[in-house]
C-alpha cells in the first residue's frame, strides 16, 4: 500500500535506466523489518482479514478503544489521532521506542480477535496480515491527523468528522469523553500540542 500522505521516508524505488535490464532479486525468506522511528509520529492503519469487518457493533467499538489506550500506556505509545471504522483502522500515534507498536498492535488486536471468537461472530483470522505503518514528518503530521479523523466523512458515514462516535475527533474538538486515548484538553489539542496518552474511564 502507498502512504497517501508521501510523509518522511517512504521512498520509492529509484527508476530504472534506460536500457539497462534490471537483474531480479532472490526472493526473500523472512519478513522486511519494519522502519520504525522511536520519538516520530507515525501513521498505522490495518484491516480486517479480505476486507471484511472487524466492528460489528457499539460494544466492540468501546472495547477496542479501551484495550488501545491501556495497551498504549503500558507500552509508550502515545496516541494522537484516531479512528475505528467497520472494517479498518487508523492511528497517528508516537512510539516511545522500537517495539511500541507491535506491542500495542499485537496485544489489542489479540483480544479484539480472542473476544469475537467467543461470541461465535468470528472465526479463524480477522486481520489482514501485517499492519501497514509510515512515519510522518513536521509537514504532513496536521494533513495526517485530519485525513485520519475525516476517514467517516470521506465514505458518506456522516456529515461532520466530530459526530463519529469511535475517533478522536469527538474528543479534541470537546464534545464528549470517550473511552479512548486522547489529549489532555480540547485548549491544549487547538494550540497545536498533544498531550500524552490518557485512559478514559
Amino acid at each position: 500500500m502507498d502512504c497517501p500522505l508521501l510523509p518522511l521516508s517512504c521512498h520509492r524505488p529509484p527508476p530504472r535506466t534506460p536500457g539497462r535490464p534490471t537483474a531480479r532479486r532472490p526472493t526473500p525468506v523472512s519478513r522486511t523489518a519494519r522502519f520504525i522511528l522511536p520519538g516520530f509520529p507515525h501513521h498505522v492503519t490495518h484491516r480486517g482479514h479480505r476486507g471484511e469487518d472487524v466492528f460489528l457493533s457499539d460494544l466492540h467499538h468501546q472495547r477496542h478503544l479501551v484495550w488501545l489506550a491501556e495497551s498504549a500506556r503500558r507500552y509508550a505509545l502515545r496516541v494522537w489521532a484516531y479512528c475505528l471504522m467497520r472494517n479498518h483502522l487508523h492511528l497517528v500515534a508516537v512510539p516511545d521506542d522500537g517495539q511500541s507498536f507491535a506491542n500495542v498492535m499485537r496485544l489489542t488486536q489479540m483480544k479484539h480477535t480472542q473476544a469475537l471468537n467467543d461470541e461465535g461472530g468470528s472465526e479463524g483470522r480477522l486481520w489482514h496480515g501485517r499492519y501497514y505503518s509510515c512515519p510522518l514528518d513536521d509537514a504532513h503530521l496536521w494533513d495526517a491527523v485530519r485525513y485520519v479523523e475525516r476517514n467517516p466523512v470521506r465514505a458518506g458515514i456522516v456529515d461532520r468528522a466530530e459526530v463519529h462516535s469511535w475517533s478522536s475527533a469527538p474528543a479534541h474538538c470537546g464534545f464528549a469523553n470517550r473511552p479512548g486515548p486522547r489529549g489532555r484538553s480540547a485548549s491544549h489539542w487547538e494550540a497545536g500540542g498533544l498531550g500524552r496518552v490518557a485512559v478514559r474511564p
